[in-house]
């Protein structure tokens, strides 16, 4: 993906990130922080309409100081390519809970793995 803006340790403006995002059943995981909270992971969702799909997920270090959602939207081509946008948004606990840091915008584009 190509990060437009900074979203904390996670994307960078200007940086080309290399990340898996994973569909398993109506479930969507970023690979990246698939530990978590205490090795829980994060929790996320996604939806398919013919070839659009949208999807979000949020999670918490563990260190419980960080929090970052995402919200993505994109599209399936040829059963294996993946292209789209994805919002990321970067918190920091705060006093009064998390307070929102930053917020890029992703482009992606990759491949879906097959599994036969």
């Amino acid at each position: 993906m190509f990060c437009t803006n900074d979203a904390g340790d996670y994307c960078s403006q200007g940086d080309i990130k290399n990340d898996v995002f994973r569909f398993e059943d109506d479930k969507f995981i970023v690979d990246s922080f698939d530990g978590g909270v205490l090795g829980v992971g994060g929790s996320g969702e996604f939806q398919e309409i013919g070839i659009y799909f949208t999807a979000s997920y949020e999670v918490v270090s563990e260190e419980l100081v960080d929090k970052y959602t995402f919200d993505v939207i994109g599209f399936n081509f040829i059963d294996f390519i993946i292209i789209g946008q994805m919002n990321i948004s970067y918190y920091e606990l705060g006093i009064g809970g998390y307070d929102k840091q930053d917020e890029a915008k992703a482009f992606f584009f990759g491949s879906k793995k097959i599994n036969n």
